[in-house]
């Protein structure tokens, strides 16, 4: 499935600071291009915190570009949620 792929990416790549609590949640929208590589992101959701939202931005330009699917391609957008604890 394409989503755990880019999860799997996401993963990999991610750096929870050290002054978070609890777990957050960050929700942020990312637009590609057709190679798989990151157009824009943005925060559609803030987690309330400034650290866990920058961090979750930040993973994305690391997590660039993003896999493609069977068929070489991806998707034109995703949704995806940031959580330091899952």
């Amino acid at each position: 499935m394409y989503s755990d792929r880019v999860l799997q990416r996401v993963k990999a790549n991610i750096v929870v600071p050290e002054d978070i609590a609890d777990n957050p949640s960050a929700l942020v929208s990312v637009r590609l291009a057709a190679d798989g590589s990151r157009l824009s992101a943005r925060l559609s959701m803030s987690s309330g915190g400034a650290g866990w939202d920058n961090a979750a931005l930040r993973v994305l330009a690391r997590s660039d570009p993003f896999p493609r699917d069977e068929n070489g391609k991806g998707p034109d957008s995703f949704i995806i949620t940031f959580r330091p604890n899952d």
